[in-house]
């Protein structure tokens, strides 16, 4: 997981300061030494190094925690219709993936992402309203068109009779949201479901494969 951001190590470097330390052994650094010269003295094929990369490879694909701050973000007005830069913006979440293939012809896939994002700074003036003199505060809403959560599932099968046929299943779905800045209106989340027909490649001779699919999107209509 790759974290962003100085808030955590300011945390606990505060954390750090109001805290009894646990008294060092006689000789800590060889200690440590000791600890690594262990792990490299290890007999087999496998080496530290590539166990590393691949942790850090799986984790950056299937996890991550980021928080960003944008100043002079591109808002919305007078219904979506004009869009002018202003005030800071804090977007900070988490997202995670996983998937399990090839279990007797099936496959899991989901994600999810929680987000938080929120105006820390943004006075609107009577520039936008079209009021003179009027000042509207919306520091700490939240950011308008964007969804809290974001979610998704698929689950397939290879058919194993007949013609080679593969089938999907697809759900995906958003949380709530505030249509504007102002978080006045808002908007309820949503869920739908897909399903897919597939023909998987049959070779033609060559390098020529023969494929195809059919989707119906939105299955019930929701």
């Amino acid at each position: 997981i790759n974290v962003f951001g100085r808030r955590a190590g300011i945390a606990a470097a505060n954390y750090a300061l109001g805290r009894d330390h646990v008294d060092l052994p006689p000789d800590p650094a060889q200690m440590v030494i000791g600890w690594v010269g262990d792990i490299l003295s290890e007999h087999g094929n496998e080496r530290v190094a590539d166990i590393r990369k691949d942790l850090q490879t799986t984790m950056d694909l299937n996890a991550a925690v980021y928080r960003t701050e944008v100043r002079n973000e591109i808002i919305p007005y007078r219904g979506g219709a004009f869009y002018f830069t202003a005030g800071k913006v804090r977007r900070e979440g988490a997202e995670f993936g996983a998937a399990i293939d090839g279990v007797r012809g099936f496959s899991l896939r989901g994600s999810m992402t929680w987000s938080r994002n929120r105006y820390t700074e943004y006075v609107v003036d009577s520039v936008h309203y079209g009021v003179p003199g009027r000042t509207a505060n919306y520091a700490g809403n939240d950011v308008a068109g964007l969804p809290d959560v974001f979610y998704g599932l698929s689950l397939g099968h290879d058919i194993p009779f007949g013609l080679p046929l593969a089938a999907r299943i697809d759900s995906r779905g958003v949380g709530d949201y505030f249509l504007d800045d102002a978080n006045s209106v808002s908007v309820a989340g949503y869920q739908s479901v897909d399903f897919t027909l597939a023909l998987r490649p049959i070779p033609l001779g060559g390098a020529t494969r023969l494929s195809g699919f059919v989707t119906v999107s939105n299955v019930f209509d929701r």
